[in-house]
């Protein structure tokens, strides 16, 4: 009898571990993180700001030159 309140607490604690995790996630609506088909378009965001950033980068490097190349020949 004494062991009838921790067995129900397993039980109630694994069927809402089921329903509100394991069941989400099987189905692919997981709010830990996001369903397979919306990682493409997250990685393709990614690639976009990198490729953007890259280039930002270089600009700003062929500024720098073009100043460092001015004031050397002042």
């Amino acid at each position: 009898m004494e062991t009838l309140l921790p067995l129900a607490a397993v039980a109630v604690a694994f069927t809402a571990t089921y329903f509100f995790c394991i069941r989400p996630m099987r189905r692919g609506h997981c709010a830990m993180g996001r369903a397979p088909q919306q990682e493409g378009e997250r990685l393709q965001d990614l690639e976009h700001e990198l490729r953007a950033a890259r280039e930002e980068v270089q600009e700003l490097r062929r500024q720098q030159a073009r100043s460092a190349g001015a004031a050397g020949t002042s």
